[in-house]
């Protein structure tokens, strides 16, 4: 078992590998803290490290799969019915989330797996350890690079399950560290507070609100440390699916860069700066929402940027809602991507999420990005978010659209109560793949 100061000590770990994917096509495979990559859908969280990390690099990665189950032990989301697909399915990067707190979690009581072994405390290490180092030789053979992630475990873990963690940890460290094809990602002491011990998990403040689960600080701090530190070892960073957002023959949006400065609709607000064209800046409630918006070059050469700060009296949502976008000829089995570049300078009582709308006479569909509306949740320190791209995952129409396609991207500044945020957005775009 890894000492307190071994453990304590380590800041990220990444296994060393000479193989680099071809692609940036990339699956998930693990429990409810990786399937928390997604709300539902298409729709991406900000508690997911996997989202932020892919945020801060500017949308490099494609997630087209996720095979991670809520509630699932190792030997659940291992199964060959929920694995096997994995193997064949055209991503050339796999992502083993955090492994194993339901796995130690059940052994505290003893259960038998789903390949007949009656588990404990006394042996859980060896039984799950020997199935993901099968998994992960399955996934090097059939030609994907393998990200694996140590475990962070739970708070509300017993001593003797905390001593287990800490064990399986060494053991992945041991495993993973310089294997060939494989790149180990051990965040540890970054979740984990200075009260952790052997027999005892404290996780960082505001890091989770139930213990186990991460919060959208966690998955913001924890994915801007893989951006920097764990992918630019993978993979080049590329922008927006690798689209130039001004030239780009895919790009929808009519007012690309936010060249056209003024001409844009402000409703339910007051504030009389102008907005640019082909944007509605909109509270859902009168009386409650105002703004000031200033648009300046951007530093890059990429069109203007627009800083837009909003300040309200009360639980309001707000809405950028990125407007004229052609559908025309467009088939309703088409995917929609949208994006926007994101700096949230400073924020009280607001959380901002940016969304691809699509609008059809069955409905809609919002390919959330980096969603955190949830009020249990717990956002950023400070209010603050370093620059990011607020990227949606593909979208499509509600099944059975025939008519009516209303493609918007839409950021939305969600007041959970009197506050104000100030926030920078630049090279909005609206893709169909």
């Amino acid at each position: 078992m890894t000492t307190q100061s071994t453990y304590k000590d380590v800041l990220l770990v990444v296994g060393n590998s000479s193989v680099n994917p071809v692609g940036y096509k990339t699956s998930l495979i693990a429990d409810s803290r990786t399937a928390d990559y997604r709300i539902s859908n298409t729709r991406t969280q900000g508690r997911s490290w996997i989202a932020q990390a892919n945020a801060f690099m500017g949308n490099t990665l494609e997630v087209i799969a996720s095979y991670a189950r809520s509630s699932y032990r190792s030997d659940q989301y291992f199964a060959e019915s929920n694995f096997g697909p994995m193997l064949t399915d055209g991503a050339q990067i796999a992502i083993i989330g955090y492994p194993f707190v339901n796995d130690i979690n059940d052994a505290g009581l003893g259960y038998v797996d789903e390949d007949g072994n009656v588990v404990t405390l006394a042996n859980v290490q060896q039984i799950v350890m020997a199935r993901h180092l099968n998994r992960v030789n399955r996934l090097l053979a059939a030609g994907k690079v393998v990200i694996v992630c140590t475990e962070p475990g739970s708070t509300s873990l017993g001593a003797a399950a905390v001593a287990v963690v800490h064990s399986i940890n060494q053991a992945l460290r041991d495993a993973y560290q310089g294997m060939l094809g494989v790149h180990l990602f051990d965040p540890l002491s970054q979740i984990w507070s200075g009260a952790t011990t052997n027999s005892v998990i404290v996780f960082k403040t505001g890091y989770s609100a139930d213990g186990t689960h991460a919060t959208t600080r966690q998955g913001a701090f924890i994915g801007q440390l893989a951006a920097n530190e764990l992918f630019p070892k993978i993979l080049t960073v590329r922008k927006s699916y690798g689209n130039n957002p001004i030239s780009s023959s895919a790009q929808l949006y009519p007012n690309a860069g936010y060249a056209t400065a003024t001409g844009g609709t402000v409703q339910q607000m007051t504030g009389t700066d102008a907005i640019p064209a082909n944007l509605l800046l909109r509270a859902a409630t009168a009386g409650l929402a105002s703004y000031t918006a200033t648009l300046t070059t951007a530093e890059d050469g990429t069109g203007n940027e627009l800083t837009l700060t909003v300040t309200s009296t009360g639980a309001v949502t707000v809405r950028l809602d990125h407007t004229g976008i052609s559908a025309a000829g467009v088939s309703y089995s088409t995917s929609w991507v949208g994006g926007l570049d994101v700096e949230v300078l400073s924020a009280t009582g607001c959380r901002a999420y940016g969304a691809m709308q699509l609008f059809t006479n069955q409905g809609t569909e919002e390919g959330y990005a980096l969603y955190a509306g949830d009020a249990a949740d717990v956002w950023t320190a400070n209010g603050k978010v370093p620059p990011a791209r607020w990227q949606s995952d593909p979208a499509t129409p509600p099944a059975g659209s025939s008519t009516g396609l209303a493609p918007q991207y839409r950021l939305w500044l969600d007041f959970k109560s009197a506050g104000s945020i100030s926030i920078k957005v630049g090279d909005p775009t609206v893709y169909r793949l």
